[in-house]
């Protein structure tokens, strides 16, 4: 048997969110490096620091780590099942409510809140919304659009240490 233990290693994720979750869990638990490889634009995790792990039943938000790099294969995401493709689309549009609950949350409660990080949230929805009515004309720029904003936003959630400039209170019901 081989002795890993003082072997430098990295892990890599290829696959779409649950995947990169997992490796992110695994990597961080091993305090080693990850990089990612996303298979669908299906979710904004692949940039982000933090996972949904189910546990028993529920849904829990873990702060881990983000990969240190992320490679996505703009061929290997056109071709993803429809159904991951609507799912990245998805999750980009609810990032306005995300935007206004989180400037909501620093209103009324006074919780932390970063604007630029907001607008960078904000400008990244923007850019799938633009694309919504001409979907199709140009299939691999329209899913270069999505894949870009799904990492800006996961880098949004990074940067802010938490997952306010992404993820609302209509992302906290949908776990339900």
């Amino acid at each position: 048997m081989l002795n890993l233990k003082n072997v430098d290693q990295i892990f890599l994720s290829v696959g779409s969110g649950t995947m990169t979750d997992l490796v992110r869990f695994i990597s961080y638990r091993n305090r080693s490096p990850f990089i990612s490889l996303p298979t669908a634009p299906s979710v904004d995790a692949y940039a982000s620091s933090g996972s949904a792990l189910t546990i028993g039943r529920f849904k829990y938000h873990t702060k881990l780590h983000s990969p240190i790099a992320i490679f996505a294969h703009l061929r290997t995401l056109c071709a993803s099942p429809s159904p991951m493709i609507a799912s990245g689309f998805g999750d980009m549009f609810e990032k306005f409510t995300a935007v206004a609950d989180w400037k909501l949350a620093y209103l009324i409660m006074n919780e932390p809140y970063d604007d630029l990080i907001a607008q960078r949230s904000w400008r990244a929805a923007q850019d799938c919304v633009s694309r919504a009515r001409i979907l199709c004309e140009n299939w691999e720029q329209d899913l270069r659009i999505l894949i870009s904003a799904l990492i800006e936003s996961g880098l949004c959630m990074r940067d802010a240490g938490h997952s306010r400039p992404a993820s609302g209170s209509e992302h906290h019901l949908s776990h339900f």
